[in-house]
């Protein structure tokens, strides 16, 4: 990439609207201010005087710290790659457009339009490879970092189709996950690796398991199937 077109990216970035609350996910965060410091790296790749020599190094050096936070925060993730994490975090991401298709609401021109750009940033960012950056360092700087695994991803057909199908998926971190938890800040939060629980695991609760079996043996053999009570 170019400094140019880094500096694009990171303005675009900068500038979302519908999908701004993204700009607060310490990933992408992160990966922001590899964007801004790769097109300052990248433009001092000039005429090789001595004081452009230097700053290059500085500005270099400061790259490789920023691009090690993000690499450390993106592994600590444990999403699969940039690719999905943005993937994720877009389709997660419960902002004003999708709260207006889920609930019926019409959306403006202009609204469709941000939209629609703001996807073909997020796409390009979901399309950055380690080489990215990595290639613009020196040598010494860039073979002692660490690489980051990447795939390609439709982006923009993924939230289209979750767009379509909003009545059957739902929205948001609802739509992915199905246990959640309350953070210390009071947050829902979701529970991303829950422990499988079974029936036999639910001690004391044999007049409730008793219940839930006995109407879905109803409604699987076409019986008239009662609504569950909440509590006994």
């Amino acid at each position: 990439m170019t400094s140019a077109q880094f500096t694009d990216l990171h303005f675009r970035m900068s500038t979302l609207t519908v999908f701004r609350a993204l700009l607060a996910d310490p990933v992408i965060d992160a990966l922001g201010l590899c964007v801004a410091r790769a097109s300052v790296v990248r433009d001092l790749v000039g005429d090789g005087s001595e004081e452009e020599g230097r700053d290059f190094l500085s500005e270099s050096y400061d790259l490789s710290l920023d691009y090690a936070e993000f690499v450390s925060l993106l592994f600590a993730s444990e999403a699969q790659g940039l690719s999905t994490y943005i993937r994720d975090a877009v389709v997660d991401d419960e902002n004003v457009y999708l709260r207006r298709i889920g609930s019926g609401q019409g959306v403006g021109p202009a609204m469709e339009s941000a939209v629609a750009d703001e996807l073909s940033t997020l796409q390009r960012l979901a399309d950055l490879t380690p080489v990215d950056f990595l290639d613009i360092l020196p040598p010494v700087m860039a073979d002692s970092l660490s690489s980051f695994d990447t795939e390609h991803v439709d982006l923009v057909g993924t939230y289209r189709d979750r767009l379509a199908n909003i009545g059957s998926y739902g929205y948001g971190m609802y739509a992915r996950y199905h246990v959640f938890r309350v953070d210390d800040e009071g947050s829902i939060v979701p529970v991303r690796h829950p422990d499988p629980i079974r029936l036999s695991d639910l001690v004391d609760y044999k007049r409730e398991r008793t219940i839930i079996l006995d109407n879905t043996r109803a409604l699987a053999a076409g019986l008239p199937a009662a609504n569950i009570p909440a509590h006994g």
